[in-house]
Order: structure tokens, then sequence, then C-alpha cells
């Protein structure tokens, strides 16, 4: 292991050993630039399993580039020589090191660095990852203040049992009962360490029992602490996680506004400021800038030979084989059953390697789009009772990958990020929030993607008409429809166009006002109808071209005057096919199982869409006393002991070529 060399790169010395390894400075022969590279020990990769769950984290992180954590610029793994993490190198010194030197920091600069660790905790948990070992030693200052979080999930990949996650000093009370570590443990730690950095000193000490019970029983000494960050240590050190901050940008947002109250808008370029001080007086870490967010001259690729791409989670895996595939955490006892949605994948293929699983394989990182749309675009009511829109996004992805997302409002209001997996290249729908409008008016919604590049989607809007008092609903109705209703291309190609066509009828004669609201916020430009008798008149059709091979949308047929009124929601669906096949892709669409007991009968149903509908279920890497059902996929059994295994899940279907029908 030592003597194998990450290709491309020549060491410049040794930083330092750790328990997942040793790390060392190197330079990028090509570029010339300057990284740290971490080589894992033998210990971490003796088991497939765990080889392949800190696979996962590492292919999941490359999609991470904010600048509070230490960017991971490439997991390399060479079959039968090692493995290593490439990362940005950090001009700075741990926080471990400013503590040990120095003691207590301000309030100000504690805060700063709670701050800085929540704003990159919160993207990581957004994607599926937590840290798992949050504590001083694994956050960096550098020479102008600001924080970055490392080492990402390292303890936990480790192998250990739950209640050995971690350090003890920081860990949250439902670790040491055997829970899985997650965003509120995480938050828990960085409270804990908020503490010491205010004060000197840990929450708890002693010894490893005596901590077991402090963290499970004791009252956080909050009175050590300013009297101003109270409410802040005891909420994010709650006993409980559900009584912890909902995530970490929400405990950011608190800290924000407790901060700016307590020490003024300018505390944190005082806090700054100390940290920079502490750390230039500080033992460093090597010489050189920090280059967060460059990744030209990087291998960002791993030197595996595989026929399977893995995205996924340590909670929660994704597979892509040739046909539909998904990775399943199954754990017994007090961990939960975790699958997380396949891809859209050639249903003629055969199904993936039975077995253990080959590493993450990230070639090319995906660009995301998302196209927003309301459901209805337009509403007439008396607006004596609230009317309801309702929104989602076809969010499009170019290739394997993860998306973080929020829905922001034209209220203000956002919602909490989100995470989606791709397998491959393809369109996913997710939903959004309900708006309920009782007086006239417009209001919007759009999609914002978080990471791995923010972009927003387009506006999609709503409007509420509300009819005058003593008006007649029926004196004006309208009638929509589209054509074709659904539609299907292979997939790449150009879309085809939709036209919504409509008719207006009226009890009286005289001038109809119109025009067409699409569900994604558009309209057309207003037109008129002369009516010289009450009856029946068509109205100018409205073509449409959908953004990409996958898409939904609608419109409907708004009249203004003389009295609003609205027709029906006509909606069309457009949907690609794999080139030489008559199916859409077939893709596994179940998001998460119950967990299990260890001798209690355990049962749960996977499901899949696309392919001809008829699909023949395999899974490798059951736990003894489980099995699947090949007709219905469901699993089934009573599993006979505990713990935590990796498990293939495949879906196949039946359909032949078209040249062999």
């Amino acid at each position: 292991m030592d003597a194998w060399v990450v290709p491309g790169y020549v060491h410049e010395r040794e930083l330092g050993h750790g328990a997942s390894g040793r790390v060392v400075v190197a330079v990028h022969r090509d570029s010339g630039r300057r990284v740290a590279i971490r080589y894992l020990t033998p210990r971490l990769l003796a088991s497939d399993g765990l080889r392949v769950r800190f696979g996962y984290d590492a292919a999941i992180l490359e999609f991470l580039d904010v600048p509070q954590v230490v960017r991971l610029l490439a997991y390399v793994e060479e079959p039968g020589a090692g493995a290593a993490i490439v990362m940005e190198l950090v001009d700075g010194a741990s926080l471990r090191e400013m503590l040990s030197q120095h003691g207590a920091i301000s309030p100000e600069a504690a805060l700063a660095v709670l701050k800085g660790s929540l704003l990159g905790l919160g993207p990581a948990h957004a994607l599926g990852v937590v840290h798992g070992d949050y504590k001083p030693e694994n956050v960096l200052v550098d020479g102008e203040g600001n924080t970055k979080v490392c080492d990402f999930g390292l303890a936990v990949k480790a192998g250990r049992r739950v209640r050995s996650a971690g350090t003890p000093l920081y860990l949250a009370p439902e670790l040491w009962e055997g829970a899985e570590p997650s965003g509120a443990s995480d938050i828990y730690a960085a409270t804990a360490v908020f503490f010491e950095c205010l004060t000197g000193k840990t929450p708890f000490s002693g010894s490893l029992a005596g901590l077991r019970k402090q963290h499970l029983f004791a009252v956080v000494p909050v009175d050590q602490v300013d009297e101003p960050l109270r409410a802040l240590v005891a909420r994010g050190m709650a006993m409980f996680p559900s009584a912890r901050p909902a995530d970490a940008a929400e405990f950011a947002a608190e800290l924000e506004e407790t901060a700016v109250a307590a020490y003024g808008p300018d505390w944190e370029a005082r806090g700054r400021t100390q940290l920079a001080e502490r750390a230039a007086a500080s033992p460093r870490q090597p010489a050189g800038p920090s280059v967060a967010g460059e990744t030209s001259g990087v291998p960002a690729v791993t030197w595996i030979a595989s026929q399977v791409t893995w995205i996924a989670s340590h909670k929660k895996a994704a597979a892509v084989g040739i046909a539909a595939s998904v990775a399943v955490m199954v754990g017994i006892a007090t961990t939960a059953v975790a699958l997380s949605g396949g891809g859209n994948h050639s249903p003629r293929a055969a199904s993936s390697p039975a077995g253990t699983p080959t590493p993450p394989v990230i070639t090319v990182n995906a660009n995301f789009q998302a196209v927003a749309n309301t459901v209805p675009p337009v509403a007439v009511s008396s607006c004596r009772t609230p009317t309801t829109f309702t929104y989602s996004s076809d969010i499009t992805a170019s290739a394997a990958g993860v998306v973080s997302y929020r829905w922001v409002y034209s209220s203000g209001q956002k919602s909490a990020v989100r995470a989606l997996r791709f397998a491959a290249a393809g369109t996913q729908q997710v939903p959004g929030g309900v708006v309920r409008a009782k007086g006239a008016g417009t209001g919007w919604a759009e999609l914002q993607i978080v990471a791995p590049a923010a972009s927003y989607s387009n506006k999609a809007s709503y409007r509420l008409l509300c009819r005058k008092p003593g008006s007649r609903p029926g004196q004006v109705t309208a009638v929509a429809a589209v054509t074709p209703a659904a539609g299907t291309v292979t997939c790449g190609a150009a879309p085809p166009d939709f036209t919504f066509t409509g008719t207006i009828t009226t009890s009286k004669a005289g001038r109809v006002s119109y025009y067409w609201a699409l569900s994604g916020g558009a309209a057309s430009a207003p037109a008129t109808l002369t009516f010289g008798a009450p009856g029946t008149q068509a109205v100018q059709p409205f073509t449409v071209t959908p953004p990409g091979d996958t898409a939904t949308g609608a419109a409907e047929l708004v009249v203004t005057s003389p009295v609003p009124a609205v027709s029906n929601t006509a909606a069309y669906t457009l949907t690609c096919v794999t080139s030489g096949s008559k199916y859409p892709a077939l893709a596994i669409t179940t998001s998460a199982l119950p967990g299990g007991t260890e001798g209690k009968a355990y049962s749960a149903t996977v499901s899949a869409t696309g392919g001809d509908g008829a699909y023949t279920w395999s899974a490798a890497g059951l736990p003894d006393g489980l099995g699947i059902n090949a007709g219905t996929g469901t699993i089934s059994g009573t599993p006979a002991g505990a713990g935590t295994s990796e498990v293939t899940v495949t879906a196949t279907d039946a359909e032949r070529p078209t040249a062999q029908q």
C-alpha cells in the first residue's frame, strides 16, 4: 500500500498518519497543482462491503463544491494496489491545534466556526452524506479566518460498531444506543464543538462509560456560556434528534439572527479576524493556496474496469446495471432497510452482476435543468373560500449524478433542501408545495438547483380571478383540448409540437376577450372573438414545443371579459424510449423500505415502471432468512441475525429486439 502512488502525481512529503490512512502533499505532474492525498489503510479495503460504501460517499462528494468543505477532487482505486482520495490542499491550521495552543475563543469567533460548519454540513446532508465524526481535528481554518470541514464519513466507513463510530466526546445520545449517524447527530457534534470553542472544554468528560451516561442523561451545562448563546447550545444538543433543528441551514439561520441581536451586524467580520490571528499563531498545514472549486488537470475517474455505475450515500444506494438495478442497505434490528431509486436503462439487457458490487465509477459530471409547472395556472371563483394551486417540476440530468434542490416562492418562503439521484441521464418529476389563495392576484414559484451548480427553473405563475357579486358563472364558458395528449419519441430526439385548441360559448352577443395560460407561467397574446348572437366559436390554437424529450405540461383557456371564466386544464405528457425499443425505459421506482427486526417476519415490495410491464426480480446479498419473490419483487422472510448487508436488487423484462419479435 505504502509503495503505491496515485498515477499522475509526485509526492512532496508526508503530513501524518490517522486511523483511515496516511496523508501526503503531492503535485500533479501535468498541471503543477498541489493537492493532499489520503491513502486508505488496508483495513478499510479488506471488506468489500466497507470499500464499496466508502466509494459511494466519495463519488457523491465529488459533486459537492462549497467553500466550507475541503473539496474532494477524485477517488482513485487500482485493484491489487490500493485506494486513495485526492483532496484540496488547505493553507491553515486545525481548530484542534488552535484550541490546544490558545484555549477558548471569543463568542464571535466561535459563532463563525459553527456557521461555517453548518454551511458545509447542510449541502452534504442534502446529497445524503453525513459526516459521522465531526470534531475540532476535522475543521481547518485558513489565513483569512474561513473554516472548512474535512474527512466526511471516514469514521463510519471504517466499519466500527455504531456506538464507537465518531468521537465519544461529541457523540449524540442516539448513537450511543445504536442508531445510525444522521444530519441530526452531526448538528449535535458541531454544537458540542461550539461549546468547547466558547469555554475551552467539552460539555462532558470522563471515562467512556461516564461519557455515555452523561450524553444520555445529563443536562447540558449551558450556564457556562454567554447568556445570548445558551438557547443555541440547548437546541443543537437536545437529547432527542426531533428536538434539534430540522436541518443545518435552518440552524445557521437561527445562529445568524442570534448573533446579530447579541453582537451586532459586524459580528462575523470580527470573528473571522480573530480566527485568522489564531490560525497564524498556530502550527500550520503545508503552504499553498486553497484551490477549492478548480478541477482542471486532476483525474476525476476511478481506475477500475466495470459495467456498473454507482451513485449512493452510506445510508441509501442506487445502482445502474444494464437492466434496472438498485443496491439496498438491508439492516436488521435497529438498522432500517433503505433503498434509493434506480435509473432508466434499456429493458432488453441482462441484469447487473450478482454479489458484491464494484466501487463507484464517475466519469462525467452531470448538468441539471428544471422546468416548473403549476396546476391550475389560472382559476376563477367567488373568492369566498381558498383556491388551491399545486406545483411540480421536471428535473433533467445530462448524466448520472446527484442534484440538491429546493422550492422558492414569491411569498419569500423556501422549502427544505432535498436530494435527487440520477443513475443515468434522464428526467424525473418532483413535487412542490401547495399554495392556497383567497383574494384576486398572482404568485409564482421556481425550483432552485442548489448543487452541484446553482441555477433556477422558470417562474411558474398562478392567477386567481374573482367573480363580481351577482354575476352569472355560466354566461361565458370555455373548453380546451390538446393534440396529441401523449407523445413518445426516441430518447435524445427533438420533441414534437403539442397544439392546444378550444371553444368559447356565450349566452349573449358581444365581444369576448381571452388568452391561453400555460402551467409553466407563459401565456399567449390576448385575443378577441365577436359574437353577433349567443353561440359557440373556436379560438385561435396555441402550439408549444416541450423543453426536452421527457416533459409534462398543461394549458387553460382564460376568458377575461365580459366576465371571468376558465376552461378545463388540458394536459400533455411526452416520454422517450430507448432506441430500438417500443417501450419506455425500465426504472426502479421504490424510494424507501421499512426496517426489520431479528427473529420477526419481514415483508416489503420493490416496484418498477417501464419496459414491457412483466418483470423478473432477483437479489444478491440478502441476509440469511430473507428472499425475493421473482414474480412480485417482494422481499420477505424472517431475518436470522442482526447487522447490515449490501444487496443488489434487479428487475428485468422479457422484451426482445424489434427485429426478433
